[in-house]
């Protein structure tokens, strides 16, 4: 696989900024704007193209299974469909702090979001983010008066499933053109290659481009488990955050509810510990009849935040003894 070169600096050892006002009024902004009254909703330019994908796709029958790891256009279809909606908004809530706390205290090398997505689906992960970064340039436009730098983003998609990798090309793509005013895509790489088999790749990409500001796992432990085991899943979660920046990187793995204690042991293992999360959402499920629904998924974030700011004042005290 060949990566072109990019002269980036290296990891920089700036620890965190705490959070201020301005920053905390952001993620508010940003919240309010994604989740009016608490709702989580498409914005107009995301369910558009999601349309659009839907219509052009096959249809047709397909198992649960299929559905929920699609390995044809027809499952990717049905995923889309039913499933969709709810995996993106659960990315955009476990990465919103994250990114605006990238976008407002820690400038971008080069203006640039470096993102990991393993096994997310059809760049579930990849087009949650995009959404997420142009919500906080329309804010930032909106507050400033003025168009700001736009970003770009760098992304490492990471499937086994070459319509999942297909489709996902497409709908970056799409949503880049859309966005194009505020976002650009510098670079999106392919990695075919089955997670944690996968982390050559992806850890030879951050070195010959960028180290990840952000991965996310999302719903990828369940097949996982399939082909690995819990120790060698952890393991390749480990050895993927040496692959991000230096003590801002991190990594998000989101998962089902009825995968609470799937997660678990690989928190445990990992020194993390999982979060259960509410959030309501619209639903854009054919099938469901509500108009509105609350899921219940949960999370973890390694590194661990607080473990890492621990270690930051150890290290403090130390220096200053």
């Amino acid at each position: 696989m060949q990566v072109p070169k990019v002269l980036v600096s290296r990891r920089s050892s700036n620890k965190r900024a705490p959070i201020g006002d301005s920053e905390a009024h952001l993620i508010s902004a940003t919240k309010d704007r994604l989740a009016p009254n608490s709702i989580w909703r498409l914005r107009g330019s995301t369910e558009s193209l999601l349309r659009s994908t839907l219509d052009r796709l096959p249809g047709g029958k397909v198992s649960e299974s299929e559905q929920r790891y699609p390995t044809t256009l027809q499952g990717v279809r049905a995923f889309l469909d039913s499933l969709f909606a709810r995996h993106f908004f659960q990315v955009q809530d476990s990465l919103l702090a994250f990114v605006l706390h990238l976008v407002a205290s820690q400038p971008m090398e080069h203006g640039t979001v470096c993102f990991a997505d393993v096994g997310s689906g059809p760049a579930v992960a990849s087009l949650a983010l995009m959404d997420l970064l142009n919500c906080v340039q329309e804010i930032q436009e909106e507050h400033r008066a003025g168009r700001q730098r736009r970003i770009g983003i760098s992304v490492a998609l990471n499937d086994i499933s070459e319509p999942c990798l297909n489709v996902g090309l497409d709908l970056l793509a799409a949503y880049s053109r859309a966005a194009r005013s505020r976002l650009f895509l510098e670079r999106i790489i392919p990695v075919s290659v089955p997670f944690p088999e996968s982390n050559t790749q992806l850890r030879r990409i951050a070195q010959l481009t960028q180290p990840y500001d952000l991965c996310c796992l999302s719903y990828a432990l369940a097949p996982l488990k399939d082909q690995s085991d819990c120790n060698a899943i952890s393991q390749g979660i480990s050895r993927l955050a040496e692959a991000c920046r230096y003590a801002n990187g991190r990594i998000v793995v989101i998962q089902d509810k009825f995968h609470e204690s799937l997660l678990s042991q690989v928190c445990r293992n990992l020194g993390s510990v999982p979060q259960e999360v509410q959030i309501k959402q619209a639903v854009y499920d054919p099938q469901n009849q509500n108009t509105e629904h609350t899921y219940t998924f949960f999370r973890s974030i390694y590194p661990d935040s607080k473990k890492d700011e621990q270690a930051q004042n150890v290290e403090q005290v130390t220096v200053s003894a």
